[in-house]
């Protein structure tokens, strides 16, 4: 009978919402260094189920279609791009600090504060963490960040800092894991 009523609950919860990750959990396998780079993007972390935090958000790009990925901005301005089959299996996947969502209010993401020309946002990155070890060599680059950026393993994901021609920042990214 108790294996019958556990086949039973187990059936009950198929389809159910799955648990909200709370802020310190990470699922998916990140290390030290990754959930210190995710916390200081946002209090949302990579992993996070869209329908727990969508209230939170608003959207600014592409419809939510299944299997797209889909932009959202939270009221700080940080981006966050959605995977998955639909609004209640979509997953926080990256995170972004635009410059130009954020004026000249500082950015906390990666620690870079106002700095905006390259050598000052990459000095403030080594400060950060000296453990991010930054490549400004194009061909290392996976996203559509641009041919002026960086990049960093924080594992399992990755980050990209985008500078236009004048090597000022544009963007800074965090790829949860790769997809």
């Amino acid at each position: 009978m108790k294996t019958v009523i556990t086949f039973l609950a187990a059936l009950l919860t198929i389809g159910a919402a799955p648990a909200p990750f709370a802020v310190e959990s990470y699922p998916y396998g990140s290390t030290a260094l990754q959930a210190k780079v995710d916390r200081s993007f946002s209090a949302i972390p990579i992993n996070a189920w869209f329908h727990r935090i969508r209230s939170r958000l608003t959207k600014v790009e592409r419809a939510c279609k299944p299997l797209y990925i889909c932009t959202f901005r939270d009221a700080e301005g940080i981006r966050y791009g959605f995977e998955g089959d639909g609004p209640r299996s979509m997953m926080v996947l990256t995170k972004s600090a635009r410059t130009i969502d954020f004026g000249n209010r500082p950015i906390s993401a990666l620690g870079i504060g106002t700095a905006l020309t390259k050598a000052d946002v990459l000095a403030a990155i080594a400060q950060f963490d000296s453990a991010l070890q930054i490549d400004c060599n194009p061909r290392s680059l996976a996203g559509d960040i641009g041919h002026h950026g960086c990049r960093a393993e924080t594992g399992p994901g990755w980050i990209e800092i985008g500078f236009d021609e004048d090597d000022q920042l544009t963007e800074a990214r965090l790829y949860g894991y790769f997809v």
